[in-house]
């Protein structure tokens, strides 16, 4: 950080004699200084989380326990006659946090009854009943919102003291004394109830009389507290201010209700089977919020709106929608040999304008079984051998409520009129009435494979979906107009790839064993978009979606003759250079580094440098069995991906001040000799600057492959043992079966990808803010009565 700070003509931020306390507080914690009385003499000179504190904290293990319990409770009844029958059961999960400072924690309750009933031959009835209720607590930042609490603490540096050297109390800056003050409630509780009955008024005629009901009513509460402090004078602070306190509750309100009406007929003869269905479905989903804010507490006891003095804001939403569906469906089969299905759906969504509310979508799908025929000359060695392929479209109203009606939101002015403050009305949107749904179409080649008496398997697919008329906003308009474009049916995006899948299963004796292997790869491309400039900040076509546009690296400057020699103009990236400072390669020989006009036409020299795509996607399953003893592994993994690590997120030093955490990972970065480090003229990053972004934007300023890291892992996904006592112990005991088992998750982990785990980069900050992935050891005993 010294040397970034020096970069940008700063002072350092740590002096000789500061870097000697830090050396003494590594070998022996609290044997140095921690922190500088700040130059007000109140305060702790302690700003950007740290920079410049003298503490030697290792946060990782300060701030997570090595461990955290969690449990799960299953247990089901089921009984009955013929007539009449249940089952009914009841579950309890809990998982305490890892963070070692905060009362964090889920619960989950749920309970499921399902009765069934056949008074007579020809009628039945089922009712099946859920109810689940779940609670969850963590810390949650007033400042940034609960969201960013793991992004915070990446900042925290690794100089900055856990407590307060004078007072020995917790660090207030280092945010984990708040956790006690800050947090947030979420309760879940859901009702589902599915009943159903069934009529057969003659032999393979069904009639089923379906309904779907569920009910949610959540609350998720925010409650920010005082915390009380003392500065490096002895005086109290706190934090938040007292007007600051406050306690944010949302109720929010869920139905959804779909009946669901259907009826089937059957028949065979001499070979043939045919089977007809045709049904009517309908949606209808309810949502109704309440959100309040409280602000200024007069107790921390009773946390509520009604304990509050301060300002009491209050909004609510309030939506619906419904869809209708007409579906039919036929099937033929001869002798399992030849296979035909035709199926076709007709939704309505109220999501759309009335003219454009219907669409029509068929499916179709065929088959052959060639092991069938009585030509098959492998009859005892492959049983099944099939061949398929299916086309189908189905329709995807992935769009907000009443997109067609144009909105004007309501607004307080910012200026007094007339010693008041007034209301004010945004622009009308702009909305396209002929929106509708998009259509998803696909393609799919297929083939089945059955061998060996079935032991061993083998399928593979190769399919093409396109999404065509995809929901997006229409062509950029002029910024006067006041209001965004509306969104149209204007794209097409293709995916297309594959997958297959071989098994293996034999048994030898009282040892039985089997393996699975699943591999899958795909990509996506823009086949049509609106954009007619060809805009590589929007999609256009041709586009592999994930394609990661960028400069290649050509090497450093290595000294202020070399930039001053240097044949190629880059001031079009940034407006000088130094040695350290990146060489960008020349794609279009003008000896100019630049982003041309930003189009498919006119690149510049950015290129495609990476695709953040997961290519070759895996899972290993291996399993056996001896005389009770059961053994199970499943292994899974990314075979290729990119991923672009210089982002801001990920750049270390090269940050400004606050932003800055340096991993091993960063200190790979080109030095001189005046560094303490010593010179590395050979380094895998680039000179790096305090600030954001600053000069740094000489190195980053658009993606560079050099930054490009290889995100493919391969993962020890879970491994159980097990252990099912003899029948003839649990008879005994009145027991049919016993297993005791031990597991173990994401044990292994095999990767080249640096700092964050492979398999949760996703976000913008990424790992930055993502829960830490646990290894999850486990012991259970399943008992069957």
């Amino acid at each position: 950080m010294n040397d970034a700070a020096t970069n940008v003509g700063s002072s350092v931020y740590y002096t000789d004699e500061e870097l000697g306390y830090i050396i003494m507080n590594m070998e022996s914690p609290g044997s140095a200084p921690t922190l500088q009385v700040a130059s007000d003499g109140v305060s702790w000179d302690q700003s950007n989380v740290g920079l410049g504190a003298t503490a030697a904290t290792d946060w990782k293990d300060f701030l997570f326990k090595d461990w955290a319990p969690r449990s799960k409770h299953n247990i089901s009844f089921r009984g009955g006659t013929d007539k009449l029958n249940y089952y009914a059961s009841a579950g309890y999960y809990s998982e305490d946090g890892i963070n070692a400072h905060a009362d964090e924690f889920y619960k989950r309750y749920n309970f499921d009854v399902k009765i069934s009933a056949k008074p007579y031959d020809w009628l039945s009835f089922d009712l099946l009943t859920k109810l689940s209720k779940s609670e969850e607590k963590h810390p949650w930042d007033y400042s940034y919102g609960g969201g960013r609490i793991f992004d915070l603490l990446s900042k925290i540096k690794p100089t900055l003291p856990t407590v307060d050297p004078l007072f020995n109390e917790p660090l207030v800056q280092a945010y984990y004394p708040l956790w006690d003050t800050q947090w947030q409630d979420y309760e879940k509780n859901q009702v589902t109830l599915l009943p159903r009955v069934v009529i057969e008024p003659v032999k393979n005629w069904l009639i089923n009389l379906e309904y779907n009901y569920k009910r949610d009513n959540n609350i998720n509460s925010y409650t920010a507290l005082q915390y009380e402090y003392h500065q490096a004078d002895g005086s109290s602070a706190y934090t938040p201010t007292e007007s600051l306190t406050q306690v944010k509750p949302t109720l929010y309100h869920n139905e959804y209700y779909s009946p669901n009406i259907y009826t089937s007929y059957s028949k065979d003869f001499n070979g043939h089977n045919f089977k007809v269905l045709a049904g009517y479905q309908s949606e209808t989903q309810d949502y109704y919020s309440l959100s309040v804010s409280a602000n200024t507490l007069i107790t921390d006891n009773i946390p509520s709106v009604s304990t509050s003095v301060g300002e009491i804001t209050a909004s609510d939403g309030i939506s619906t929608y419904s869809t209708q569906s007409y579906f039919s469906r036929f099937n033929y089969d001869y002798k399992g040999k030849y296979l035909f299905e035709m199926s076709y759906r007709y939704d309505g969504s109220s999501k759309f304008e009335e003219s454009q509310r219907w669409a029509g979508f068929p499916s179709y799908s065929v088959g052959y079984n060639v092991a069938k025929e009585d030509f098959w000359p492998f009859k005892d060695d492959i049983q099944t051998f099939k061949l398929r392929g299916s086309y189908g479209q189905l329709g995807n109203m992935n769009v907000s409520n009443f997109t067609y009606l144009s909105t004007m939101s309501v607004n307080e002015g910012t200026y007094l009129f007339g010693g008041e403050w007034d209301y004010y009305v945004t622009t009308p949107s702009l909305i396209s009435e002929n929106l509708t749904w998009e259509r998803v179409k696909t393609t799919d080649v297929g083939l089945d494979l059955l061998a060996l008496k079935g032991k061993l398997g083998f399928s593979f697919d190769w399919y093409r979906t396109d999404i065509s008329d995809m929901m997006a906003d229409g062509a950029t308009l002029p910024s006067v107009l006041g209001t965004d474009e509306p969104k149209t049916n204007s794209g097409t995006m293709r995916t297309q790839g594959w997958e297959t899948e071989l098994t293996w299963k034999h048994k030898l004796g009282d040892f039985s064993y089997n393996v699975r292997f699943v591999l899958s790869d795909y990509k996506r491309t823009v086949v049509e978009w609106e954009n007619s400039t060809g805009l590589l900040s929007d999609w256009y076509e041709g586009q592999n979606v994930g394609d990661i546009m960028g400069l290649e690296w050509a090497g450093w400057f290595e000294s202020a003759d070399d930039v001053s020699n240097y044949g190629i103009n880059q001031t079009a990236i940034y407006s000088s250079w130094e040695a350290g400072d990146t060489k960008y390669v020349d794609q279009n020989d003008d000896d100019i580094i630049d982003i041309g006009d930003n189009t498919v036409s006119s690149p510049g020299d950015r290129v495609v440098i990476g695709n953040t795509t997961p290519r070759y996607q895996y899972g290993l399953t291996l399993g056996c069995e001896w005389k009770g003893i059961d053994f199970s592994v499943f292994i899974q993994g990314v075979g290729k991906r990119d991923y672009y690590m210089g982002g801001s997120a990920y750049r270390g030093p090269a940050n400004g001040p606050y932003h800055a955490n340096v991993y091993e990972y960063h200190l790979d970065y080109w030095r001189d000799e005046t560094s303490i480090l010593g010179a590395n003229p050979d380094a895998h990053w680039a000179k790096p600057y305090s600030a954001n972004p600053g000069k740094n934007n000489r190195n980053y300023k658009y993606s560079v492959d050099r930054y490009v890291e290889d995100a493919s892992y391969m993962r020890l996904k879970t491994i159980q043992v097990g252990y099912t006592l003899p029948g003839r112990i649990t008879k005994k005991v009145k027991m049919d079966r016993v297993r005791i088992y031990v597991s173990g998750e994401n044990l292994l982990t095999f990767t080249k990808f640096p700092m964050y785990d492979p398999e949760s980069i996703t976000g913008n900050y990424s790992n930055a803010i993502a829960y830490p992935l646990s290894k999850v050891i486990s012991a259970g005993i399943n008992v069957s009565l």
